[in-house]
């Protein structure tokens, strides 16, 4: 039998469609004990480096479906998001096909989720195309899948739950053991 013991009323026309950002990252299998989570908030994960990609094309989705399985039930999570521009980094990008990565995708209204939490999100394929005219489409298309327990975790602020987001056009500097940077006689920093 099944009871139902509360409604939903309509929210405010917040519900603008799509993903600005993913993120991606290594994913290192924790322990449950070393992520920390409040519902359906995730509140800490062990300090890690992600990397944000920017989606500026449309086409930019993320969903979860309930399955019921023999064994419970799971959630099926899938991304599949348009990176624009076939560019020098294509190597590192058609290098993600079937590996397991972390992924949090960020949507329009500012939300943070993370995709496969505890089993880590497996690159399903990945699709460049150079288009066959000026105005065509010229990038990858990027599909991505995950089996988890749970539903996807929200995140309210990304620094305080561990993840650090690196700027890919910062640059590290060589630094001495008191924290000032090492310089060269024309006083340049030296690259790491």
């Amino acid at each position: 039998m099944c009871s139902v013991t509360s409604g939903r009323s309509e929210p405010c026309y917040n519900n603008i469609g799509g993903l600005i950002n993913v993120y991606l990252f290594s994913y290192i299998g924790y322990r449950k004990y070393e992520i920390s989570q409040d519902g359906t908030t995730l509140l800490k994960f062990p300090d890690t480096d992600i990397y944000k990609y920017e989606l500026r094309a449309d086409g930019n989705t993320f969903s979860s479906d309930l399955e019921e399985q023999p064994d419970g039930i799971a959630y099926n999570q899938t991304a599949n998001f348009v990176l624009k521009g076939l560019k020098s980094d294509r190597v590192e990008i058609n290098g993600l096909l079937n590996k397991r990565l972390g992924v949090i995708v960020e949507t329009r209204l500012g939300h943070y989720q993370i995709m496969g939490l505890y089993n880590g999100v497996r690159v399903k394929s990945v699709k460049g195309s150079t288009g066959s005219s000026r105005d065509s489409f010229s990038g990858y298309n990027i599909s991505l899948e995950a089996k988890e327990i749970n539903q996807p975790f929200f995140i309210e602020n990304l620094e305080d739950a561990g993840f650090e987001v690196i700027d890919p056009t910062q640059k590290d500097y060589l630094l001495q053991e008191n924290g000032d940077y090492l310089l060269q006689e024309n006083e340049f920093k030296i690259l790491l």
